[in-house]
């Protein structure tokens, strides 16, 4: 069973409850065959200026960004792991900016938990070694991700809703 935790505290804390964190992690352990396995992962949310650094020293990009994932293993390392229920696997660190999700969430017009719930299943599938550096990679991550969030009870994410428009009376 994969563990989330959260290193956070105040408003924060109340973003990602533990009981969020607790069914997040099991629907991610029911779609990635983790039930008799034992992994963990943290997360903290940092301010704009500490994920910009982030951004900049680890994928060369000087912006900020929603969601930074840091694995402790190579792709290849974890195909090599073979984890049990006895012992626990720290897969690494998902940092995340309320800032820029925030704002993202005011552009996309999408509820903020559902957006947050994303990128946290979007953070431990990078843990995991999933990319989207490529079309293949990406068809294979969205939707992996997609099938997590419908367990979660929400829609698919890369779908922008359009906005409803007025009907004219006549």
């Amino acid at each position: 069973m994969l563990v989330l935790s959260l290193n956070a505290s105040g408003a924060d804390k109340k973003l990602l409850p533990p009981a969020m964190l607790k069914k997040i992690a099991a629907h991610c352990s029911t779609h990635l065959g983790f039930e008799k396995k034992s992994f963990e992962a943290a997360l903290a949310f940092v301010p704009p200026k500490t994920i910009q650094s982030l951004n900049h020293d680890f994928r060369g990009k000087n912006k900020p960004t929603n969601v930074l994932s840091f694995p402790q293993f190579t792709t290849a390392e974890l195909k090599k792991l073979k984890p049990s229920a006895k012992q626990t696997i720290y897969l690494g660190d998902i940092i995340l900016c309320k800032t820029v999700i925030v704002s993202e969430t005011l552009k996309l017009k999408k509820p903020l938990n559902h957006h947050l719930i994303h990128l946290v299943v979007h953070g431990v599938l990078h843990l995991l070694g999933y990319d989207h550096m490529n079309n293949a990679e990406s068809l294979r991550m969205e939707t992996l991700e997609k099938v997590i969030l419908a367990g979660l009870g929400i829609k698919d994410p890369y779908v922008i809703d359009e906005p409803k428009r007025e009907r004219k009376k006549k």
